[in-house]
C-alpha cells in the first residue's frame, strides 16, 4: 500500500517489488487450511468451499481495494453464494417435511391425492400450450388484404418516424439518467426500449407474409422495403445497447461520469437528435433533395465522435477515468455512431423505396434501380 515514491522506483525498476497478489493468495490459503484442519478435527461438519469463499472475502475486505468499481459484486457475489445456499436448504427441508408430514397423515389417501395433483398439473399445462399454438397458427392463416406500393410507402413512413422519434428520446432520457444516476428513469426508458424492439422484430418477422401478399405489379418493392425494415432494426438494436449497459452501471453505483464527459455527451446527443429530427422530416415530406445536407451533418457528428474518443484515451493514460467509466463511454460513443451510421442508411433506403413506388428513381436520381 505504500505509494511513496521511493516504492514506486523500486516497483518500476522491478527490485525487491512486492507481489501483493501472491501474499493474499499465501494468506488465504493458510487461513483456510488453518479453518478447514481445525473443524475437520473436531468432527464439524462443514463445507471446504464455503471456508475458502468466506476467507477470500475476508482478505478482500481488508486490502482496501474496495471501491464503487468492484464492491457492488463482491457484496452481491457474497449475497449470492450464501443465500442460494441456505434458501435451497430451507425451501428443499421444507417442502420434504410437509410431503412427508401430509403423506404420514394422509396415508395412501394422500399419496393418491398427490399423484392427481400431479396429473392435473401436466393436463393443464399440455392443454395451455396447445391452445396457444392454436392460436398462433389461427393468427398466421388470416391473410392480410392485397398490399400496394403506395400502402407499403405509407405503413414505413409512419413506423420509421415513430422509432426515430422514440429513439431520440430514449437517447435524451439516457443521458440524463446517467447524469443524476436516476434508476427509475433508466428503467422506465429500457422498457420503452423494449417496445421499439419488440416493433421492429415484429416488422422483421411479418416480412415475408408482407411480400407473400403484395400485388403482382408490386412485387419488387419488396427489396427496398426489406432494407428499410432492416435499418429499423439495426436503429433498435444500436439504442438497446446504449441503454443496457447505462442501467447496469447505474444499478451497480459505479462511478458517475466527469462533468467534461457528460458536456461531450449532452453536444454529441444534440447533433444526433437534430439530425433524427432532420430525417423524420424529409420523409415526411418527401423532401429528398435535403438529403445531401443531412449526410453532411452526419459527417460532422462522425468527426465529433473521433475527437471525443481521442479525447478520452488521453485521460486514460492519465489516469482521469477507471475501468468501468472507460468502457461504458467508448461503448456509448461507438453505438451512437453506429446509430448515425444506420439512420443515414435508412434515409437512402426509404428514399429510393418511394421514388421507386412512385416511379420517379431514374429521374430523381439519374440512374436505374440497382
Amino acid at each position: 500500500f505504500d505509494q511513496s515514491k521511493a516504492n514506486l522506483k523500486i516497483k518500476s525498476k522491478g527490485a525487491n517489488a512486492p507481489y501483493f497478489d501472491l501474499i493474499r493468495a499465501s494468506v488465504n490459503l493458510v487461513v483456510a487450511s488453518i479453518l478447514i484442519s481445525l473443524a475437520t478435527s473436531m468432527k464439524l461438519p462443514l463445507s471446504t468451499t464455503y471456508v475458502t469463499f468466506m476467507v477470500a472475502m475476508g482478505t478482500s475486505m481488508s486490502d482496501r481495494a474496495w471501491g464503487r468499481e468492484s464492491a457492488v459484486y463482491r457484496i452481491t457475489g457474497v449475497f449470492s453464494v450464501i443465500g442460494g445456499w441456505f434458501f435451497t436448504a430451507f425451501f428443499a427441508f421444507s417442502v420434504a417435511f410437509l410431503m412427508a408430514l401430509f403423506i404420514s397423515y394422509g396415508s395412501f389417501v394422500a399419496i393418491f391425492i398427490l399423484i392427481g395433483v400431479a396429473i392435473f398439473i401436466v393436463f393443464r399445462t399440455h392443454i395451455y400450450h396447445k391452445r396457444k399454438y392454436r392460436e398462433s397458427e389461427t393468427a398466421e392463416s388470416v391473410k392480410p388484404e392485397a398490399l400496394t406500393g403506395s400502402k407499403i410507402t405509407q405503413r414505413c413512413s409512419i413506423h420509421v418516424r415513430d422509432v426515430l422519434e422514440k429513439t431520440s428520446e430514449a437517447l435524451d432520457n439516457t443521458l440524463l439518467g446517467l447524469e443524476k444516476e436516476d434508476f427509475r428513469l433508466l428503467k422506465r426508458t429500457c422498457r420503452q426500449v423494449n417496445e421499439i424492439n419488440e416493433k421492429t422484430k415484429k416488422l422483421k418477422d411479418n416480412i415475408s407474409e408482407t411480400v407473400k401478399f403484395m400485388e403482382e405489379d408490386s412485387i419488387e418493392t419488396g427489396h427496398y422495403y426489406v432494407q428499410v425494415v432492416d435499418y429499423l432494426r439495426e436503429i433498435a438494436h444500436s439504442i438497446n445497447f446504449i441503454i443496457t449497459p447505462s442501467l447496469k452501471h447505474v444499478d451497480n453505483n459505479h462511478k458517475a461520469f466527469l462533468p467534461l464527459q457528460f458536456e461531450e455527451l449532452k453536444q454529441i446527443n444534440d447533433q444526433v437528435r437534430n439530425l433524427l429530427a432532420e430525417i423524420s422530416a424529409i420523409i415526411s415530406k418527401q423532401e429528398y433533395q435535403s438529403v445531401p445536407n443531412a449526410i453532411e451533418n452526419q459527417q460532422m457528428i462522425l468527426k465529433s465522435i473521433g475527437l471525443i474518443r481521442k479525447k478520452h484515451v488521453k485521460r486514460i493514460k492519465t489516469d482521469e477515468v477507471g475501468t468501468k467509466n472507460s468502457i461504458l463511454y467508448l461503448d456509448l460513443l461507438a453505438e451512437i455512431k453506429n446509430l448515425t451510421l444506420y439512420s443515414i442508411n435508412l434515409l437512402k433506403s426509404h428514399r429510393d423505396f418511394v421514388l421507386f413506388v412512385n416511379g420517379n428513381y431514374e429521374k430523381v436520381l439519374g440512374k436505374k434501380p440497382d
